[in-house]
């Protein structure tokens, strides 16, 4: 970073972890970020910074007895306390592994999120200075790992993974010496990623 020692953010957060008799287990946070500065999103030199948006959130994770041939493990994060009320975010990550053997494992998993406003670098105008655009955006991945043991130190592993991003570009605009948005300007544009 440009200055090490200059300030970043600040999260509280609260959560339990819960560990049942079956060995099962679930965790509970709820955060909150009142302030953060993200001196990366403009990029180089990093004498400037974006500010984005204060939000809380709750999320929920948990998982199955890992011991046991079938294995569930599954979170769920939800933002929607933001002071914009358009702005939101929600991502939902699942997974399932199963145990053939002592030889073969395979495991699939699956995340989706999805963010509103949210703040990207938009590259430089004319004369250097640094925007910041703010899209929609979602995204999905699918991951499918198979292991397959031959000796304790020799493996094949085989892993299969898609990823699909749709971002919709709403507004650009500069950043003031706080970090807020000023001199928005309206943009329509839409950038699909999809690949395995």
């Amino acid at each position: 970073m440009y200055k090490p020692d200059v300030f970043n953010d600040f999260t509280a957060e609260l959560s339990a972890f819960l560990y049942f008799k079956n060995f099962w287990d679930l965790t509970i946070s709820a955060g909150y970020l009142p302030d953060q500065h993200d001196y990366f999103v403009l990029g180089r030199p990093f004498d400037k910074y974006a500010r984005r948006p204060e939000y809380g959130y709750l999320s929920l994770e948990g998982s199955t007895d890992s011991r046991k041939r079938l294995f569930v493990s599954w979170s769920a994060l939800l933002s929607d306390f933001f002071k914009n009320p358009e702005k939101k975010y929600y991502e939902l990550t699942g997974g399932v592994r199963y145990r053939f053997s002592n030889k073969l494992t395979v495991e699939l998993e699956h995340s989706f999120g999805t963010e509103t406003d949210y703040i990207i670098n938009a590259g430089r105008d004319l004369l250097g200075e640094p925007r910041i655009a703010f899209v929609d955006f979602k995204e999905a991945t699918s991951l499918l790992n198979a292991i397959y043991n031959f000796t304790p130190r020799i493996n094949l592993t085989l892993r299969v993974r898609h990823y699909w991003s749709n971002v919709l570009i709403k507004r650009t605009a500069y950043v003031d010496n706080k970090g807020l948005p000023i001199l928005e300007t309206p943009y329509s544009g839409v950038d699909n990623v999809n690949f395995f």
